[in-house]
């Protein structure tokens, strides 16, 4: 989040169009300032792992992304923020170069101020916040997305509509933290220990490690477990209303106690979005 927050106030302040580009750049060189994490994001491609989408609240195509995979949604250097109007989705991939353990990090921002836009952003992290709430240990991930899902459908929302590139089931809501499900093996150990001659590989062997949470996951919540909760929700019969986008994780630590982390408030100050504070 600081990585984030230092580059974004930095492109604001300067009196010259902001690119997709531009802010990954000083987005990578913030992150790659810390000595614990890896020079680049697992989730490759995007290049170095870090995804950037700048939209407008009226033209709004652009969060429709259906793979941040593709390479027409890889940052661009021609593609500039409007500071008035505009949507930011912002997502990066950093690994811990001691536990292997990744730190994905994405929200969406907004610099408009349409109300049916700042409504939804809130009706959004409502959800989440609902998905998290509803969650208990011995829980399956299929029960837990049937849950979720309900929500989508009584909010006239749906996450069926992106496509998803590495989880068999087509569609999900998150997935498990390597290795927070189950210790790394001694080979995954020495890849990850010699991950700078080989990301590409140890990339790999983070992303086949994780569980989906999806509708046919039937694995089960447990103590010590962390998982994301992100679902990309379109409005249903609106394909001119952005999609809004948030990684939050929830952790189910070894006393059972759970907590949710999000880490957007610093961010949505600077957005000028306090109407998302309290959510």
């Amino acid at each position: 989040m600081e990585a984030l927050y230092q580059a974004l106030k930095k492109v604001l302040v300067e009196n010259k169009p902001v690119s997709e580009i531009d802010l990954k750049k000083e987005w990578l060189k913030e992150l790659q300032k810390s000595r614990e994490i890896f020079k680049n994001g697992w989730y490759v491609p995007p290049p170095n792992g870090i995804a950037i989408i700048f939209a407008q609240d009226n033209k709004p195509k652009r969060t429709q992304f259906r793979s941040l995979r593709f390479k027409e949604n890889f940052p661009q250097n021609n593609i500039f923020l409007d500071k008035n109007r505009g949507i930011m989705i912002l997502y990066a991939s950093p690994v811990s170069k001691k536990t292997g353990i990744i730190g994905d990090f994405g929200l969406t921002l907004y610099f408009g101020s349409a109300p049916e836009v700042t409504k939804h952003i809130k009706n959004i992290l409502s959800i989440q916040k609902k998905v998290f709430n509803y969650a208990k240990l011995g829980m399956s991930f299929s029960t837990l997305y049937k849950y979720a899902d309900g929500l989508f459908k009584k909010n006239s929302l749906s996450n069926d509509w992106w496509l998803n590139v590495t989880d068999p089931s087509g569609r999900n809501m998150g997935h498990t933290s390597p290795s927070t499900e189950k210790d790394w093996s001694d080979k995954e150990y020495k890849l990850l220990n010699n991950a700078n001659k080989n990301w590409k590989n140890t990339a790999t062997m983070i992303s086949k490690r994780r569980i989906f949470f999806s509708p046919k996951e039937k694995s089960v919540i447990k103590k010590g477990l962390a998982f994301s909760i992100e679902s990309r929700l379109k409005k249903v019969g609106d394909p001119n209303f952005p999609v809004v986008w948030f990684h939050s994780v929830a952790i189910f630590q070894k006393s059972g106690k759970k907590e949710f982390l999000t880490n957007f408030d610093k961010l949505f100050k600077l957005a000028g979005m306090n109407y998302a504070l309290n959510y």
